[in-house]
């Protein structure tokens, strides 16, 4: 494909056109010209991550091995994998006329190398089990290759001297490995020649996936390239590709061509993960009942399974899918789809079990359940699960994901309230080694062990509890206003650094690893490379995304914007990334009327949103800063300042600016500069509508007579003006993404992933969340502060300046 075609691609925006034309496993990349993007990620992810470790001078100033490869040998009994990644090789090779090498395939039982190829340079790939040959020059140089030294799937490049022909041994203890080895010589190999790396690497994380709640599957172009061992499949999936026989009520047989469909979509998902050696691994709740081709809570179905089956819902009912766990023919339905899936998948490799969420927690207060103990609920039906599935595929593995169990346990078992890792304990300890590990999620909002990412540990570290740790940063899943760059999705906020610091935390040895990846640019290859300089990395990633000048932009806009969301963190009992005080009473109603936002097409749940807790941009203040007298208030103006998170938002959109101005018709960076701006405006909210607060509280805990009094009300209606500009600003910036959002995404989305007609929902929940959850809670917040400094101080009507400036024609 020539330049002008890749320009008119670009700017259409159909990176998958380059991916599909240009084969993402097949040329080398040396920052010679931009890079292709995955088109179903965020952003159009780039399709070599790995290789933005390096800079240019990086990649053309290593040592070079040879300038020409004559043939690339493999055994004749490689899989798929290792046959990509030669593959890979190969067409990067010729694309840089560094010869014209062939895979030669020798046979596996072979242990001299022979005049197999025409001779000159070659590269041998293979594992030691699977070549005699790899096997004996692995031994002659002292290479330790095994599962365990390897971890799973590292590998070691080596070059040597064999017969009087120089060659490079990719060798590791499974073909996954080996592939991964291909990958590093491959993406290493420049225009220059095939460097000289002699190399034994072996990954921190044991396991690594996609991310679970993203609602998108890992790019199948990509599973090798992100060097993801794991594919794993939620819920969307289940229990819509199954049909329960033993259980017509549930409809299998009436929707058996949409139940075929998503058993073939999960086929290919699973065949797509077997070509690049991954596991293939899926969560399951046993106990989830929904309907056979949906996850909504159909009526018509509860009904009729109870119906057929007397008792076997749980007591109350309500409308969660619960089943009674003491009720025989619930048994018979988890074990009926159980072992239904293992028969349909038999190319499954791992179960997560997870007894919540969606229904099927294992709750049920009918007088036998009272005498049936969670824990011994949990175990039983855990165990129930392993069995079934082991009768069917004797090596199947298993993990239990831990979401919302810690306190299911501590509500039901006193006895388990100390710590959430006492129930655990006990629970590993009963199944032992038939369950490998508890899968954690560190999140942000609550994550239960985790409660956002500023938490500094977890306490289920070093307590015999077998852990893998899926870090999933809820805002960053869906995918974040500027993801992967961000994952806060009220204002821009580069994370990478603060992940990277956590992430050194919990793979230190004897604390877990942790499994599975998260959308923000560098995390997946920082499963493999802890210490990953973010700096640099993601300086590269701009540069490769949108071009030297405005990559180079790109990268100082996003310097230190963790700062920013620091600077918005109030109190560690609020879970959010951006907090503000609330004016009134904190938990309950706003003080007037928020009809009148429907007006500019906020139509959310703003009652909710004022007295609800959870996912919510506000906090209760603190009571010293509600008593602050006029003597007090230094401390808390000073507070509220952010100096430096003003100055780095400000850096942050005149960046952006020059960005977009070096390359005005690129997309992401017109969509990045409104962010930033955006961004800015949130700042400067932040700051004035606080210090407004604080004049307000010191004025009124003022001692009569105190001349400071009316010069703090001054000085509080000036700043809250101040807010209300900024806010209304920030508001038109956002109600423009929505708008444009809304028009493409519903929330039946988020229920039926089906229907998206392959747009995966990317951005779904950035839709989802600012138009229910950031936009409506902070203008509220503003717009109650106008209302109530006005009905205490008077003065200046700022409700009315509010709704002026936001475009209200609601009554003062």
């Amino acid at each position: 494909m020539n330049r002008d075609w890749r320009n008119i691609a670009r700017v259409l925006g159909f990176c998958t056109l380059l991916v599909v034309a240009l084969d993402v496993e097949s040329y080398a990349y040396d920052y010679s010209e931009r890079m292709a993007g995955e088109a179903v990620l965020p952003l159009a992810y780039p399709d070599r991550p790995f290789v933005l470790r390096f800079s240019r001078d990086d990649l053309l100033e290593q040592p070079v091995w040879s300038t020409r490869l004559d043939a690339i040998i493999i055994p004749k009994s490689s899989p798929a994998c290792v046959r990509v990644g030669a593959e890979a090789l190969r067409q990067s090779v010729l694309a840089l006329e560094l010869g014209q090498p062939g895979i030669v395939e020798i046979d596996a039982d072979t242990d001299k190398l022979e005049l197999t190829t025409a001779g000159g340079d070659v590269v041998l790939m293979g594992t030691m089990s699977g070549s005699r040959l790899v096997a004996s020059l692995a031994q002659k140089h002292g290479l330790a290759v095994d599962d365990t030294t390897m971890n799973g799937d590292g590998y070691i490049i080596k070059p040597i001297t064999e017969s009087g022909r120089r060659l490079i041994l990719v060798t590791a203890s499974s073909e996954r490995g080996a592939m991964y080895g291909a990958y590093e010589l491959e993406e290493r190999t420049t225009k220059r020649g095939i460097p000289l790396l002699d190399d034994t690497f072996v990954p921190r994380v044991r396991y690594r996936s996609w991310a679970l709640h993203t609602f998108v599957d890992e790019p199948y172009s990509l599973i090798g390239r992100m060097r993801l061992n794991v594919s794993m499949s939620f819920d969307d999936y289940w229990p819509g590709t199954i049909f329960y026989p033993d259980f017509p009520e549930l409809g299998g047989e009436q929707k058996r061509e949409y139940i075929l469909s998503q058993q073939a979509r999960l086929h290919e998902k699973f065949a797509n993960a077997k070509k690049y050696g991954a596991l293939t691994a899926m969560v399951i709740n046993p106990l989830g009942f929904l309907s056979c081709a949906s996850r909504n809570n159909d009526e018509e179905y509860r009904q009729a399974l109870s119906k057929a089956h007397p008792g076997i819902l749980a007591t109350p009912g309500g409308l969660r899918c619960n089943l009674c766990p003491s009720n025989e023919a619930t048994r018979k339905f988890a074990v009926a789809g159980i072992k239904e899936f293992v028969e349909t998948y038999p190319e499954l490799d791992m179960i997560i079990l997870q007894f919540s969420d969606m229904g099927g927690e294992l709750n049920c207060a009918c007088d036998k359940c009272k005498n049936y103990p969670m824990v011994d609920r949990i175990v039983d039906y855990a165990q129930l699960a392993m069995d079934t599935a082991r009768a069917v595929k004797p090596e199947i593995r298993f993990m239990m994901r831990e979401h919302a169990l810690p306190g299911m346990i501590s509500m039901q078992q006193p006895e388990y309230r100390t710590d959430p890792t006492v129930g655990f304990r006990e629970i590993t300890h009963r199944l032992g080694k038939d369950m490998e590990a508890i899968i954690m999620r560190l999140t942000t909002p609550p994550g239960g062990d985790f409660q956002n990412w500023f938490s500094p540990d977890s306490t289920m570290l070093g307590q015999q509890v077998p852990l893998y740790f899926l870090f999933h940063y809820y805002e960053a899943g869906g995918p974040g206003v500027v993801a992967p760059l961000s994952p806060v999705e009220s204002h821009l906020s580069w994370a990478l650094p603060l992940y990277l610091e956590k992430l050194r935390t919990f793979v230190q040895p004897g604390q877990g690893l942790i499994g599975c990846t998260s959308p923000v640019a560098g995390m997946e290859v920082a499963y493999w490379h802890p210490d990953l300089d973010a700096h640099k990395y993601i300086r590269n990633w701009c540069r490769a995304k949108y071009g030297d000048d405005a990559g180079n932009y790109m990268h100082q806009a996003l310097e230190g914007t963790d700062k920013i969301t620091s600077a918005f963190f109030l109190q560690p009992s609020c879970s959010e990334s951006y907090d503000m005080y609330r004016w009134g009473p904190y938990g309950k109603p706003w003080a007037v009327d928020m009809a009148p936002f429907a007006q500019i097409g906020l139509t959310g749940p703003v009652d909710g949103i004022a007295s609800g807790g959870f996912m919510m941009a506000h906090a209760p203040q603190p009571e010293d800063l509600q008593k602050a007298t006029p003597a007090q208030v230094g401390k808390w103006l000073e507070r509220f300042e952010v100096r430096e998170a003003i100055a780095i938002a400000e850096r942050a959109e005149a960046m952006t600016a020059k960005a977009l101005k070096a390359q005005p018709d690129e997309p992401e960076l017109q969509y990045l500069a409104r962010v930033a701006k955006a961004t800015n405006q949130l700042a400067h909210l932040f700051r004035e509508y606080h210090l407004a607060l604080v004049q307000a509280n010191a004025a009124r805990n003022a001692t009569e007579g105190d001349g400071n009094r009316e010069k703090l009300i001054e000085q509080s209606r000036s700043h809250l003006k101040c807010a209300i500009g900024y806010s209304a600003e920030y508001g038109r910036i956002y109600l423009v993404i929505i708008n444009n959002l809304g028009s493409r995404y519903t929330s039946q989305h988020l229920l039926h992933p089906e229907v998206d007609g392959g747009e995966k929902l990317q951005f779904h929940r950035l839709w989802w969340d600012l138009s229910r959850t950031y936009l409506p809670t902070i203008l509220c917040q503003v717009r109650e502060a106008a209302y109530l400094q006005d009905k205490e101080f008077g003065g200046q009507e700022a409700l009315a300046y509010f709704d002026e400036q936001m475009g209200l024609n609601a009554p003062a």
